[in-house]
């Protein structure tokens, strides 16, 4: 019988091998927000160093925080010995030394922009780890005398190491750290011997876990604009089961699967997304999977909401998988059943009664032939009259078909059952599992039909080749049973104190790499749950030649009014889709996007767009050609920081020299200003009936300018105002309004007139303002929005409206005028979950994929669009919701 999967893709150490990846990341959970990004140089400089004998790496990229934690740092670093005191001593060098450096504004922010490494290293049964910060000459100076400042520190001697200085820190007795300066790290250990260890891989050429040729591939993969990075090699799976689970095929599959594997690590408000790359040994191996079918749905309509783990696997060739994975010839039911298969392969364990039962779906082409194949291969059949299902007994050895196919491989009988389930033949490791499973199905108690489940689903791209999903609470329990010492059973528990929800993974071929997604799934807070999630109808969905840099512009064909999509990838490449989402042409410009505007440039109802890179300023027709003598190219140094279509062809731009220019309909210069101040700010005014610009001046000085470069206002009163609101003109009053950081209003007019519009709101700080006529009594009113509520002035200071927004809200924001009553206002996306909000009727929710940029369009027959990119793949979808 062939022994399909018993590695760690299906046998009963699937499940746990399936969520072991989690601990890689939960070793990161307590710093996962801990520093600035470093340049490249900083990340090659101290792989150069680790040892060759790690096993897991953890690279963290943001700034420190200890809110919103998930897990308590204490419990996960209590089960690796004594390294909790280490990680006690560094938290409290890293607050003495930011301490010290906040006295100098530049010398903390050097030591804000630097990275953190923790790599792991399984010495003997004890795992050590070794930490990695990326300093400077400066900062290693203030180090070496920061160590008297810590209470617990006694004393510091010097040892030595191929004339290398290494710090012994005394904590205690027989408790110290060792700290060696190299390169401008500071490698911090417990263990005198992970230094040394350090101190000959430098020294010695090919100790350094850098000459891995796999993992030099990942590490350039790797984001650096990420919350960390993970690095783990299949060691990990030996370790982290303590060595309990010794298998040589195990190990050899281990070898020729997987050698290292790398994640990309983002943390939202109701998920970890992890995304990334697994590199292999055997190309052979990688063929197999090159035309695999994508993951299914169809199955989600007989597979139970009881299940606990699940696994799926299109395989398209099946004989040349069988042959390649097993090493012994296949029984005849199997053979048997081979040419009937048809592209998937499913397992999964459901619970039932607090018993777990064993599953496999295999999906046939042929039901009546296959009911004959049963028939044969069968000792008897029990007929079940509820339900008309025939449940076979099979005579193939349990023991043999669970290394095929199944997971648990905990039965204790000699026979395995089957039995037909709409297109699948399903095998159980019991009896009863089947009929449990009919009832089920016979109830409509699918998965299809588990909304928390679909909803985490949904956050997959539906092209994978193998996907897996465990109902964590449940998984827990199984952990306990089967490994209840094991460092993935003690992770797992802490990692569950926080009402985890789901956890799963996809692997995507890619070449000689796997593309990789994990997410882990949290319980929405009880606001999200009330909240209704509104549903979303696709309209199209394409891809590019390579991955997304740009989001999703959407706009509006002025021919036919149908909204169409530009985009841009990370070679420079444009693309732009149709309604219908056919790519019409790619153009490749010379930079990515800064800025752009969808214009009318002859004013005969065509579209085309402006594009400003900074470089250069494009206008490009929806054919893909350059328009008249365009583009404008920036001279020697100079970059374009703002752009403006005025009329008639005329283009306004800024440039960092502090020229404003304006260029005619031939890309010709017609006028010059030479600006005084540097500039800090500049943008469009709104609500003006005229082009009018706002400039606010790196010295605080401020002016208003129209499209002839005349100043408007220039008062001579310096105003401290919060440039991420945006400044409203208010043209039946001639004057500007705009809100200052100590959260009021103030309004300048056209002679320089300054007054404060001081108004009642809560106590939040005003985070955008909007001028509208919103009772329609043709004079305009004040709109402001805090972070819980937004309320309306008429300009006797009178409250005309005021409603909460009942949404978590942030700082980042759209915000629409519908009509002279109406506007929709936006929170972002970075929890998942895009809220729109529309004055006087509420909220409606809508799911933005993970790691994916989102672009929200209003088009003018007030028709709502969402524009999804994530990867190489964009996705368009019409917004269906009844109160807008």
């Amino acid at each position: 019988m062939n022994r399909l999967f018993d590695d760690v893709i299906i046998n009963r150490r699937a499940i746990i091998l399936t969520t072991s990846i989690v601990i890689a990341f939960i070793l990161a959970f307590y710093l996962i927000s801990s520093y600035f990004n470093g340049n490249e140089n900083i990340r090659l400089n101290a792989f150069r160093c680790i040892p060759n004998n790690s096993f897991l790496i953890v690279e963290l990229n943001k700034p420190h925080s200890n809110k919103n934690e998930i897990i308590d740092k204490n419990s996960i670093y209590s089960m690796l010995k004594d390294s909790i005191l280490c990680v006690n001593i560094f938290d409290k060098y890293l607050e003495k030394i930011k301490k010290n450096l906040n006295k100098d504004e530049n010398t903390a922010e050097l030591f804000e922009k630097s990275k953190l490494f923790i790599s792991f290293h399984e010495k003997g049964k004890e795992i050590n780890p070794l930490f990695i910060i990326s300093s400077t000459n400066y900062i290693e100076n203030e180090a070496r005398s920061i160590f008297k400042f810590i209470p617990e520190i006694q004393n510091t001697q010097k040892e030595y190491n191929n004339k290398e200085t290494i710090y012994k820190v005394t904590i205690s007795d027989n408790n110290y750290i060792y700290v060696l300066f190299k390169y401008n790290l500071i490698f911090f250990s417990e263990k005198i011997n992970i230094i040394n260890d350090v101190i000959n891989t430098i020294n010695t050429s090919g100790n350094s876990i850098n000459e891995n040729t796999h993992l030099k591939k990942l590490i350039k993969t790797s984001g650096a604009n990420v919350d960390a990075n993970i690095y783990f090699n299949n060691n990990i799976y030996k370790i982290l089961f303590n060595n309990e689970q010794k298998n040589e095929s195990i190990d050899k599959r281990l070898l020729n699967f997987s050698d290292w594997s790398a994640f990309d690590i983002n943390k939202n408000k109701l998920d970890y997304n992890l995304t990334g790359f697994s590199a292999y040994n055997e190309k052979s191996f990688l063929n197999l999977f090159a035309n695999q079918t994508a993951q299914p749905c169809k199955a989600f309509d007989v597979i139970s909401q009881n299940t606990v783990y699940l696994s799926f696997f299109g395989i398209s060739d099946h004989t040349s998988f069988f042959n390649k994975i097993s090493n012994t010839s296949s029984d005849e039911i199997i053979d048997s059943l081979k040419q009937y298969m048809d592209n998937e392969i499913i397992n999964f364990i459901a619970e039932y009664e607090q018993n777990l039962f064993d599953f496999t779906l295999v999906k046939v082409q042929n039901t009546e032939q296959i009911n004959e194949i049963l028939k044969k291969y069968t000792k008897n059949k029990n007929e079940e009259s509820a339900n008309k299902n025939i449940v076979y007994k099979t005579n193939v050895n349990a023991q043999t078909l669970h290394s095929n196919f199944a997971i648990l491989n905990n039965s204790d009988e000699d026979s395995l059952y089957c039995s037909l389930i709409d297109n699948y033949v399903v095998f159980c490791n019991k009896e009863k599992g089947i009929k449990m499973l009919f009832n089920d199905f016979d109830n409509d108690y699918v998965l299809s039909k588990h909304k928390d489940f679909y909803n985490f689903y949904e956050k997959f791209n539906a092209n994978s080749n193998i996907f897996y999903f465990v109902k964590n609470n449940s998984v827990l329990n199984i952990l306990n049973e089967k490994l209840p010492n094991s460092y993935i059973t003690k992770f797992f528990n802490i990692f569950l104190k926080n009402s985890s929800n789901y956890t799963g993974a996809q692997y995507q071929y890619n070449k000689d790499k796997f593309y990789t997604s994990f997410i882990i799934d949290f319980n929405k807070n009880e606001t999200v749950t009330k909240e209704l999630i509104k549903e979303t109808d696709i309209i199209w969905e394409n891809n590019l030649d390579t991955t997304i840099n740009s989001k999703p512009y959407l706009y509006t064909n002025l021919i036919n009014g149908e909204t169409e999509m530009l985009v841009q990838d990370i070679n420079y490449n444009l693309y732009m889709f149709d309604h219908e989402g056919h790519r019409v042409w790619k153009k490749q410009i010379d930079a990515f996007i800064k800025d752009i505007q969808f214009i009318d440039f002859y004013e005969n109802d065509k579209t085309q767009f402006l594009i400003n890179t900074g470089k250069s300023i494009h206008i490009i027709d929806r054919k893909g050609r350059n328009v008249e003598k365009y583009p404008i190219i920036a001279q020697n140094k100079q970059e374009f920081v703002f752009m403006d279509f005025i009329k008639k062809g005329q283009i306004i731009l800024l440039t960092n020299d502090e020229n404003l220019m304006m260029f005619d309909k031939k890309a010709k210069r017609i006028k010059t200003v030479k600006l005084k101040d540097k500039t800090n700010h500049i943008s469009k005014l709104k609500g003006s009936d005229k082009n009018l610009y706002i400039k606010i001046s790196d010295k605080g000085n401020m002016i208003v300018f129209d499209d002839n470069f005349n100043k408007v206002i220039s008062p001579t009163k310096k105003l401290d105002l919060n440039i991420m609101i945006d400044a409203y003109y208010m043209n039946s009053t001639k004057s500007l309004f705009c809100v200052t950081n100590d959260n009021r209003i103030v309004s300048i007019s056209n002679n320089n007139q300054i007054k404060y519009f001081d108004i009642e709101h809560s106590a939040n700080s005003i985070t955008q303002l909007l001028i509208l006529d919103f009772d329609k009594d043709g004079k305009d009113d004040v709109c402001v929005f805090d972070k819980q509520n937004v309320f309306v002035y008429n300009l006797n200071k009178e409250k005309i409206f005021s409603e909460p927004l009942n949404i978590t809200c942030s700082d980042n924001r759209i915000i629409k005028q519908l009509d002279d009553k109406f506007f929709v206002y936006c929170t972002d996306y970075n929890d998942n979950i895009l809220n729109i909000y529309k004055s006087g009727k509420g909220v409606s929710n809508f799911p933005v994929p993970p790691s994916s940029s989102c672009y929200l369009y209003f088009n003018k027959d007030s028709t709502y669009f969402l524009g999804f990119s994530k990867n190489k793949d964009v996705k368009v979808k019409q917004i269906k919701i009844d109160n807008l």
